[in-house]
């Protein structure tokens, strides 16, 4: 039964299908409080919010509407140009005619925002509309801000995380120096266009990042990262992920920010990086554990971390290797690795992940929890490790209630599944056209 059903159902249970008995039974009564939590949760399958079922919620009662509206409110998207503004910023003022408090809670429910700007004012508007707005999610499509929009930017409610996708480095430069109360910062400049990183005279705003993730995969962009870690953020920063493949230790150590790291995702790890300083690490993730005559032997790796997260390293040898690396650093460690994160792509049936299972059968006897994150099991939407505060590691990631689990002594990607319909046409158009393969995405619908 899906929540919407569920919903449905309650309401029933709670109120008398009479028209002469308006007034619900007080046995079958729940408390408005716990209705809230119940709508709430309500909202989500398998992590996805579902607003079509939300919708449905404000429809059901007087009582569950205003709330449920302001479940509509909390996270809003508006990707497709100053109309779609134009209507959120019409749909506020139409509730306020109705009623200017409701319509006051309803801007302030907002807390996640996902919007697509230029240079127009319009968009200082939509952030003026939303006070308590937590998380910020932008798409930079044009070459530089006006003036007075960077003026009302500096202006907007104290963000506290963002995440930026920019197809130009200056307006990238240009936001975030108006704002200063980031503590949580993405950014994506791998679909910029220009040639060549310039960095601005100026330093960053003041801020105290706690982390900071940045990917492109253009060599010498990383110069980035010095720039927002060249002030107050050396001393606040605790989790960096950098997919940049000219960045490597070298570039922490120089910075000075290796003592609060806490958390590092690097492209590589070279047998002359020297990670002895970073003595409050507890996960390191690696993009390329490997390449070819080279496997990381750990060696530098200081004693405490918890988590370890490696992408495919190819061969069942190369597995092997790692695996005597990462046994090394366990005796030296005293067991201090907990959690082993595997991220493994199998597009073939005929692959047996012979590198998995050396992997995973080494964390079986060491009591190490073992995670295989990619096909065969795939990723599901929703699995994002959050924007937010931690304390555990490895960090919490919401995961999927249809990922499989690894029980013990079972290697469920041995088990022979049937393929979907899809993979099967994809198969046969590749036995058709000589072997090629023909992405799944191209059999989708638009």
């Amino acid at each position: 039964m899906t929540p919407a059903a569920a919903s449905h159902r309650l309401t029933a249970r709670m109120t008398n299908s009479s028209p002469r008995a308006q007034v619900p039974d007080p046995r079958l009564t729940l408390p408005i409080e716990l209705l809230f939590v119940i709508l709430e949760e309500a909202q989500y399958d398998d992590l996805i919010p579902r607003y079509k079922w939300i919708k449905n919620y404000t429809l059901v009662c007087i009582a569950w509407r205003n709330y449920a509206q302001q479940l509509l409110y909390t996270s809003v998207a508006l990707h497709k140009g100053t109309d779609q503004c134009k209507a959120f910023i019409d749909a506020l003022a139409a509730a306020r005619i109705r009623d200017v408090e409701h319509a006051t809670v309803l801007g302030a429910s907002v807390r996640f925002l996902s919007i697509s700007i230029d240079h127009q004012e319009i968009y200082a508007d939509i952030l003026d509309l939303c006070p308590n707005l937590r998380e910020l999610h932008l798409v930079l499509y044009h070459a530089s801000f006006r003036p007075e929009v960077l003026k009302r930017f500096a202006h907007a409610p104290p963000v506290r995380a963002m995440r930026v996708r920019t197809y130009h480095y200056m307006p990238l430069f240009q936001l975030l120096r108006a704002f200063a109360h980031l503590q949580f910062l993405e950014v994506d400049c791998s679909s910029v266009r220009d040639l060549t990183l310039e960095l601005p005279p100026s330093p960053p705003p003041a801020w105290g990042l706690v982390e900071l993730r940045y990917h492109s995969l253009r060599r010498a962009t990383h110069a980035f990262v010095n720039w927002a870690l060249s002030g107050t953020a050396r001393s606040t920063l605790e989790v960096l992920r950098v997919t940049c493949p000219s960045f490597d230790v070298t570039e922490l150590t120089s910075m000075g920010i290796a003592p609060n790291l806490r958390s590092i995702v690097l492209h590589h790890l070279w047998e002359r990086d020297d990670l002895t300083t970073f003595k409050s690490l507890r996960e390191l993730a690696l993009l390329f554990p490997s390449v070819p005559n080279h496997a990381p032997t750990f060696h530098t790796l200081p004693v405490g971390v918890r988590h370890l997260s490696l992408h495919a390293v190819g061969s069942r040898d190369t597995a092997q290797a790692m695996v005597a690396a990462i046994s090394a650093y366990q005796e030296r460690s005293g067991d201090s690795l907990r959690v082993l994160t595997y991220h493994r792509r199998s597009e073939s049936t005929s692959d047996l992940l012979l590198d998995a299972e050396a992997l995973y059968t080494f964390c079986l006897e060491r009591g190490i929890e073992f995670r295989l994150m990619d096909p065969p099991f795939g990723y599901y939407a929703g699995e994002r490790i959050p924007l937010e505060p931690f304390d555990s590691y490895p960090q919490s990631v919401p995961l999927s209630t249809r990922r499989k689990k690894l029980d013990d002594g079972a290697l469920p990607w041995r088990v022979r599944r049937e393929a979907s319909l899809t993979r099967r046409i994809v198969n046969a158009a590749g036995r058709a056209f000589g072997g090629t393969t023909v992405p799944s995405i191209a059999l989708a619908r638009p």
